[in-house]
């Protein structure tokens, strides 16, 4: 194969600067690739960030001359971390190169700042290089999901319940946030209380999650709650059930603990946009996997101590 190269020169975004911007808008053409964007993000000082990449295809980032990583759409690689140091007070240049649209469909391009909130977007396409400096407004940007498919991947499904949960943790060890991780015993109820309100605090709107009802079947993605009163009234409900039968204490407190982790996972996986879940990775949160039992191992406990409200929470939880 005879092949060609281009040597760009150092640094490669000052050559960039000498090429024809042109406004964002105008083209038809939705697909067209490889192309040059520009973006300014505006920082309060040099902390460090993270840039979101959402409805691009693949490519790499520059900020400030600083090569921050490549991004895919058919990948985990579509939040890339801007170490600090990075980004200056005030106006930081952001370059983005995109490769190609393979595995993308024709959907808006937005890049967000954790740190300085969305920066760029682009809804039509460009026809040619383009200069972008929009701010937007946060209802302007997209769901960060679709309804999708309630059905399990086939990696995600296993013989028993134990074997499920173990490989749902499996998947959330291995995912690009995966650090954030740590087993459910090692959570007291105060702190799992204090992660539901936080997570609910950052979900996506009410407008993007009712997704998981447009399929008209029941699916056990859709949040349990529908806003922070009905939560905190079931976190109320629990604490005094455990002040009031002091002795089934034991019993009563890992069955709880294990649904508020399943809780937490829950929303983490399927209420969250990928922006939130950086913007949290960023504040160093650290969240529960599944617990060790669910409600096969509780329920016949529970029930026969009289506590079947208890089994049956933990069911709606334990999906």
């Amino acid at each position: 194969m005879n092949a060609t190269h281009l040597d760009l020169p150092e640094p490669a975004t000052a050559w960039a600067e000498s090429l024809d911007w042109r406004p964002a808008g105008g083209s038809s053409s939705a697909s067209h690739a490889p192309m040059f964007y520009r973006a300014t993000l505006t920082a309060a000082g040099g902390e460090a960030t993270f840039l979101v990449m959402d409805g691009w295809g693949h490519g790499v980032v520059f900020v400030n001359d600083v090569n921050v990583g490549r991004f895919s759409c058919l990948g985990p690689v579509k939040t890339l971390y801007v170490p600090t140091g990075v980004l200056a007070k005030g106006e930081n240049n952001v370059y983005i190169f995109e490769t190609d649209r393979l595995g993308v469909a024709n959907s808006a391009r937005t890049v967000t700042s954790v740190a300085a909130g969305p920066l760029w977007m682009n809804r039509t396409q460009l026809a040619a290089a383009a200069a972008a400096r929009v701010v937007l407004k946060s209802d302007e940007l997209p769901c960060p999901f679709g309804s999708g498919n309630s059905i399990p991947r086939s990696g995600l499904t296993g013989g028993s319940a134990g074997e499920i949960r173990e490989r749902i943790n499996r998947h959330l060890v291995s995912s690009r946030h995966g650090s954030l991780f740590r087993r459910c015993d090692e959570f007291s109820l105060s702190q799992l209380e204090a992660l539901e309100k936080l997570l609910h605090a950052h979900r996506a709107s009410d407008a993007c999650l009712q997704a998981y009802n447009s399929s008209g079947r029941p699916d056990g993605r859709r949040p349990r709650h529908n806003n922070l009163a009905s939560l905190v009234a079931e976190q109320a409900d629990e604490r005094s059930l455990l002040e009031a039968h002091a002795e089934d204490r034991a019993l009563l407190e890992p069955a709880i603990r294990d649904g508020r982790c399943a809780s937490v996972s829950m929303s983490w996986v399927h209420h969250l946009s990928d922006a939130a879940r950086a913007r949290l990775h960023a504040q160093g949160v650290r969240l529960p996997l599944l617990g060790s039992r669910g409600t096969h191992e509780h329920g016949p406990a529970l029930r026969k101590a009289g506590h079947a409200r208890v089994a049956a929470t933990l069911r709606s939880k334990v999906t």
